[in-house]
């Protein structure tokens, strides 16, 4: 995996370019070739949807230790230090811009994260259909 240019960043091109294969091979060969690339005449229009959408925060470590420490007295949950950071710079966004959509996404990536945690601890408490354990030898003594 190339982490320079991670995948998700491509298939959001791709769909900030109206899902258009062409646009989005130019600019990735450009971001290939030279690091960089040009959204030409429609930057300000790419620009208005990309403001639209994203918004960007910042968290001290203080921010995140009170964050982790809050979700865990209101919730009982232990957040990792980067869900901290995304939530605390959610909670405070200057701009009043925070989307409801935004941390119903989060909330339901955490929820999934349970999940999964919950199935995980399940598969190794439950004994797996059709295995046995071998006999344990005794002792001769």
């Amino acid at each position: 995996m190339d982490i320079v240019i991670p995948s998700n960043f491509e298939r959001f091109l791709f769909w900030l370019f109206g899902n258009d294969p062409v646009k989005l091979a130019a600019a990735m060969q450009a971001i290939k070739e030279k690091g960089t690339f040009d959204l030409g005449s429609d930057k300000a229009k790419y620009r208005e949807v990309v403001d639209g959408i994203f918004q960007s925060g910042r968290a001290s470590d203080e921010d995140i230790q009170a964050a982790v420490d809050r979700y865990r007295a209101e919730r009982s949950y232990l957040l990792c230090p980067h869900t901290a950071a995304g939530l605390h710079a959610l909670r405070y966004a200057g701009d009043g811009r925070c989307q409801p959509r935004l941390l119903l996404l989060l909330l339901l990536l955490l929820s999934i994260t349970r999940l999964l945690l919950l199935l995980l601890l399940l598969l190794l408490l439950l004994p797996i259909t059709g295995r046995t354990r071998p006999a344990r030898p005794r002792s001769t003594l």
